[in-house]
């Protein structure tokens, strides 16, 4: 751990850098536990003799689950701290990936997945919170780099699924090795968290979010909204509209996550050079461009450039204003996130049926540019992260 951190920063006190680089591994123990459930959703499906249809309305239940368990979450993180919701949180998110790869009927996997997006709900909130804080520590912009190892770790976990899976492996013995790996070097990562006691502010008592906490929450509902639309939409749009083949339209969607994963690994450079406010104005800009490039020129490679520009534009937004969220007076960190992430999410969940709806009355191509225009209103209202930079 000490090895690694020095890689982090100097003229920091150690404690603090062992403390970046162990929130920064439970970042990436999150998004492979995330990401070591996608493999098995086919096998699930097939196993179970779901429909598409009914496939989609099970996994529904794990955003219900993330999004009802949120503001609890924030209000334990505030109330016990950050350390204990994320350790008990952590270990939960890994004995619940066992339940739905084992479900055997529809209302199972429904129930098990709800699960499931609880307990990812409370190591979410309960690690962002975590981060504000040795963020503030840390005396300089380190969240992005934080949101950068979850995208690595998406990656990382999809990659040993997938290639156990073609190996032979079984599912079972898959999801029993990455529970107990994930587990053991997750509670070896605790022991560097410096945060035990609970926030001083606004932790033990639920509250309506105040308006910085709902201008932030509309920032993270048009930027999350965008991401949703850009995962289901990219590979339908240059299959149907530019009529690539399969193969190629999935390249639109790893050309976004790659983009966005090198964004948020270098925005704390781009925060610490530009400011929280003139970075969010230009990730506005660069992601909207970047998607109306894509939706003009009726050629699949500068389709796919474009969609890369998305990603790098919106890596760095949701980071930014979960920092603001947990800088916000009056509230602990935990509260901040979670009220900001709710609404985040909601926007997550709404993004893909809306560009669905708009595309059956106007076309995917004018659908997917009303979202460019909802990304390029992010920059007015990037002053709301001034106060909380």
């Amino acid at each position: 751990m000490s090895q690694l951190s020095a890689h982090f920063a100097a003229g920091v006190d150690p404690a603090v850098r062992r403390a970046r680089v162990a929130v920064a591994f439970v970042f990436f123990a999150c998004g492979v536990i995330f990401s070591s459930w996608v493999p098995h959703i086919p096998l699930v499906q097939q196993r179970i003799g779901l429909s598409d249809g009914e496939l989609g309305l099970a996994l529904f239940f794990m955003a219900i689950g993330a999004i009802s368990a949120m503001p609890l979450c924030g209000w334990l993180t505030g109330k016990v701290g950050g350390k204990r919701v994320c350790s008990i949180s952590s270990l939960a998110f890994c004995l619940a990936l066992y339940l739905p790869t084992h479900a055997e009927s529809f209302a199972q996997l429904a129930a098990a997945l709800f699960v499931f997006g609880a307990c990812s709900s409370g190591m979410d909130v309960s690690m962002n919170a975590e981060a504000v804080r040795v963020e503030k520590d840390f005396g300089r912009a380190i969240m992005s780099s934080f949101h950068g190892f979850f995208s690595l770790g998406g990656l990382t976990g999809a990659l040993i699924g997938g290639g156990l899976l073609a190996l032979g492996v079984s599912s079972q013995l898959h999801i029993t090795l990455m529970i107990v790996l994930i587990a053991v070097l997750c509670l070896l990562a605790f022991r560097y968290f410096l945060h035990n006691a609970p926030e001083a502010a606004g932790g033990h008592t639920f509250s309506l979010p105040s308006k910085p906490v709902l201008a932030l929450g509309l920032l993270a509902f048009g930027a999350l909204m965008a991401e949703g639309a850009m995962a289901d939409w990219t590979g339908v749009y240059l299959s149907s509209v530019l009529g690539t083949s399969a193969s190629t339209a999935a390249m639109g969607f790893a050309a976004f996550s790659v983009a966005m994963a090198a964004g948020r690994l270098s925005g704390d450079y781009w925060t610490r050079r530009l400011g929280p406010v003139n970075l969010m104005r230009c990730s506005a800009v660069i992601a909207s461009a970047g998607l109306v490039m894509g939706l003009l020129f009726a050629e699949p490679l500068l389709a796919m450039v474009g969609f890369a520009c998305v990603g790098i534009g919106l890596a760095n937004i949701v980071p930014l204003v979960f920092s603001a969220a947990g800088r916000v007076p009056g509230m602990s960190a935990g509260n901040g996130i979670a009220a900001v992430a709710t609404s985040g999410y909601t926007g997550f969940l709404a993004g893909p049926p809306l560009i669905g709806f708009l595309s059956e009355l106007m076309g995917l191509a004018l659908a997917l540019g009303v979202v460019a225009v909802i990304i390029l209103a992010a920059g007015p209202f990037a002053h709301v992260l001034r106060n909380r930079a």
